[in-house]
């Protein structure tokens, strides 16, 4: 998700409108942006369905870059944890859970009177 965001952000992706919703294709890219993904990328993302591709867009819209970032860090420490420890891989799973979405959304702190 965090090559979606990247792509809104750098308008790599173009929104567009489709059937009344909101929706993202690839667009033109510079030729060092485009040899990137082609040669230095194990699968291009662009070569995904496009109806796939926007899904993800999607819903990488709705997060912020450091948010994709922070949950990025926990899977890779759930990984490292779940084959050095001898924690149980649900455990590990369920405080990976309670870590990326615990935070997601707190509420806002009342207005000073």
């Amino acid at each position: 998700m965090l090559i979606y965001r990247e792509g809104i952000d750098r308008k790599w992706m173009v929104k567009k409108t489709v059937y009344g919703k909101e929706s993202y294709a690839w667009g033109a890219l510079h030729p060092d942006i485009e040899q990137v993904f082609t040669q230095a990328m194990d699968k291009d993302p662009r070569a995904m369905h496009p109806f796939r591709a926007a899904i993800l867009a999607r819903q990488a819209a709705g997060f912020t870059r450091k948010r994709l970032e922070h949950c990025q860090k926990q899977v890779v420490l759930a990984h490292e944890s779940m084959v050095s420890s001898r924690v149980p891989p649900e455990l590990v799973m369920e405080l990976l859970l309670v870590r990326m979405l615990g935070t997601a959304r707190r509420p806002a702190k009342p207005a000073q009177r």
